[in-house]
């Protein structure tokens, strides 16, 4: 057979990465396709309690999760290979530090949030209420227009599952269409929406775009309660409005 070493090691880099994902729950790496002969890569990062903690990402895998990721943290990875399928021996490049570390913000995982309820909707357009937290900018949570159009104000009531601290949130209104203009969002411990428990944390207005980012102070008590109330008081086409996504983040 035939025999491998420094010159076949001189061929080999280290699989490239596509780009970072932080939630509160994980950091995630998305990779571009590996070379010929890749193996896996084993991924060395540090987890919010100070731990260091090694994953392996075989070469079909085209992500890496980390869990308890720490945000703003580095990471190291390597990646292996062999040369033929029946190799004995598999080929290890040296460890290297990722030009790019963790975000310092966290988007917060969605995976337990569900919507309640809404002030009204047209399911069959856009995909109905469950579409604002489906990752799929795509679909959309429109207000009512079959059998008659429903009056402003529409609004939303999300539950985070637990009061969240977040310093920003990003909107998205349907994409290519502007009806949507502005937004507020409200936190509470009653989901009833005609709860006098909510408490207004921030507004902004949709302008040439579709999306709306709000940064929000420190000094915004926004874990006050673990519901969120979107509430749209106005349209550029009243009396319709559709919102895609919506998004919190933290650090």
């Amino acid at each position: 057979g035939s025999v491998y070493g420094a010159t076949y090691e001189s061929t080999l880099s280290q699989r490239r990465v596509r780009d970072l994902v932080l939630t509160d729950k994980s950091g995630t790496i998305n990779w571009f396709a590996g070379g010929s002969g890749l193996v896996r890569v084993d991924t060395r990062y540090r987890n919010k309690a100070g731990a260091t903690v090694v994953v392996h990402t075989q070469a079909n895998e085209n992500t890496t999760v980390c869990p308890d990721a720490a945000p703003n943290s580095t990471f190291e990875y390597r990646s292996l290979f062999i040369p033929e399928e029946h190799s004995i021996d598999t080929f290890a490049l040296a460890w290297t530090t990722a030009e790019e570390p963790f975000p310092n913000t966290y988007r917060f995982d969605r995976s337990d949030w569900v919507v309640l309820s809404v002030s009204d909707e047209t399911a069959s357009d856009g995909g109905g209420k469950n579409t604002l937290i489906d990752d799929d900018l795509g679909t959309f949570w429109h207000s009512q227009w079959e059998g008659g159009e429903a009056p402003l104000p529409h609004w939303a009531i999300i539950d985070l599952n637990s009061p969240k601290k977040f310093i920003r949130i990003e909107t998205y209104r349907r994409r290519g269409n502007t009806n949507s203009k502005t937004i507020q969002y409200f936190v509470g411990d009653d989901p009833d929406p005609e709860s006098s428990d909510w408490v207004q944390i921030a507004e902004g207005a949709f302008t040439s775009g579709d999306k709306v980012t709000i940064d929000i102070p420190a000094s915004v008590a926004t874990d006050k309660g673990r519901y969120l109330k979107i509430y749209l008081p106005d349209s550029n086409r009243p009396p319709l409005t559709s919102i895609a996504e919506i998004y919190l983040y933290g650090n």
